[in-house]
């Protein structure tokens, strides 16, 4: 859609992969920034690359809007990366699918051997592909977090049907009992912080879940996605 064609990767060469939508205000948020970051990396060997599973005729529409309401600028004058789609979502099997991935934005680093060195939530790319790029990168330090992560999301999975339940039955402290264990295993589950925060409202105790809220937020201070969130 936009830019030269990447037939390839090459050696040497890192590579961001970014998933997204013209209907996704996230995705559109990050346009801006991720465009920054190709202007600024360009001459270090980093080029970006968004793909939408969209149909080709509405990312050109897309991208012939204004980018805000009365605005001249165009998302196409925006947009400073390249841009393709991905209508059979072959791309999106192979990132997306295989690594597990649900929601969008959601970006990729692919190393400078071709491996893929980071995912997440594009707003949060910064430090990791400024390390990457200075080859001062830990991939197996962030392999083992990633992991942890994912650990913790699967056990998520596993209390979440009990955990409805008790929800559609208002078993407030029923429900915070299941998902206390699950956040003193890992503080910074997002999944498992914003139930609780949810629990907690729900149950009417606005004072506790404001307090919770303070608390997910300092400790993902750096996390664009929970912050989002």
């Amino acid at each position: 859609v936009k830019g030269d064609e990447i037939e390839n990767f090459e050696d040497g060469k890192v590579y961001v992969v970014q998933f997204s939508a013209s209907w996704c205000p996230p995705c559109r948020d990050s346009i801006p920034h991720i465009s920054k970051l190709q202007t600024e990396l360009k001459d270090y060997g980093v080029t970006f690359i968004g793909i939408s599973d969209e149909e080709l005729p509405k990312v050109t529409t897309f991208l012939g809007q204004p980018r805000m309401k009365g605005a001249e600028e165009t998302w196409d004058q925006v947009v400073a990366y390249r841009l393709t789609t991905d209508p059979d979502r072959s791309a999106h099997n192979d990132y997306m699918k295989a690594s597990g991935q649900g929601g969008i934005p959601t970006a990729f680093i692919v190393g400078k051997d071709q491996h893929v060195e980071w995912i997440g939530h594009p707003m949060g790319i910064d430090k990791p592909l400024d390390s990457v790029v200075k080859d001062s990168w830990d991939r197996f330090a962030y392999k083992k977090e990633y992991e942890a992560q994912q650990a913790d999301a699967a056990e998520m999975r596993k209390v979440q049907q009990d955990l409805f339940k008790a929800m559609q039955e208002e078993d407030w402290d029923k429900a915070l009992s299941m998902i206390e264990p699950v956040l003193a295993k890992n503080p910074k589950e997002l999944s498992a912080g914003m139930t609780k925060f949810q629990i907690l409202m729900r149950k009417g105790d606005t004072q506790a879940a404001h307090a919770f809220a303070r608390e997910l937020a300092k400790n993902n201070w750096d996390n664009a996605m929970v912050l989002n969130a």
